[in-house]
């Protein structure tokens, strides 16, 4: 998949790669206790400074790779539908390659959303996708119609899987993968309930 795709404009958004420029925007979500609640503690800003500039080191690397999928020659996973998690396997942390895609509004041009896209294989199948609205633009869809538009985008582009994850509590972030048309299942944590959502290319209609 050649994440070119992913830079596109929907009704009332234009999507695109974060930038240098976005500095301050990505530090008052990550800073913010309102929008860190269904992820954890807020950051201070000397780390959430740090995260930004590995976030974009990250990119960087993402975007001089050449996934196997993006010839054509990845292969479908024939089990792709079986809910085996590539957070649970051994060692997979953190995935190593991703990107970051900002949501800006047609009419204003804010900084509406942030979007990760991250990579779980090196064949470029498996995905994982999460959003973070920013303050100002909360309650205005942003963020369901960006994941709606990327997810679509990914499916149709040779990803044979995306995945979410969410606490249980998360009602929005559960409501919101629903209407995308992901189904989920639950998996009991330590310290919560998580509810992880994949789509497949079967269940877009996608050939």
């Amino acid at each position: 998949m050649d994440l070119a795709c992913l830079l596109s404009q929907t009704e009332r958004l234009r999507l695109r790669y974060l930038e240098e420029r976005d500095v301050e925007d990505f530090c008052g979500l990550y800073c913010c206790p309102r929008s860190m609640q269904q992820i954890g503690e807020p950051l201070d800003m000397a780390e959430a400074r740090r995260r930004f500039h590995a976030r974009l080191d990250m990119q960087q690397r993402t975007l001089a790779t050449t996934f196997a999928s993006d010839d054509g020659s990845g292969a479908a996973d024939d089990n792709r539908s079986d809910p085996v998690w590539p957070w649970d396997r051994p060692g997979a942390v953190q995935p190593v390659l991703g990107v970051r895609i900002v949501a800006e509004t047609l009419d204003e041009g804010r900084f509406a959303a942030l979007f990760g896209v991250d990579c779980w294989d090196t064949e470029g199948n498996d995905w994982e996708l999460g959003v973070m609205t920013a303050s100002s633009c909360r309650g205005h869809g942003y963020g369901l119609e960006g994941l709606r538009r990327l997810t679509e985008t990914m499916l149709s582009r040779g990803a044979q899987r995306v995945m979410m994850r969410c606490r249980a509590s998360n009602c929005q972030m559960s409501r919101i993968a629903r209407v995308v048309g992901f189904s989920s299942c639950q998996v009991e944590h330590s310290d919560s309930l998580i509810l992880r959502w994949v789509r497949t290319p079967l269940a877009a209609g996608c050939a």
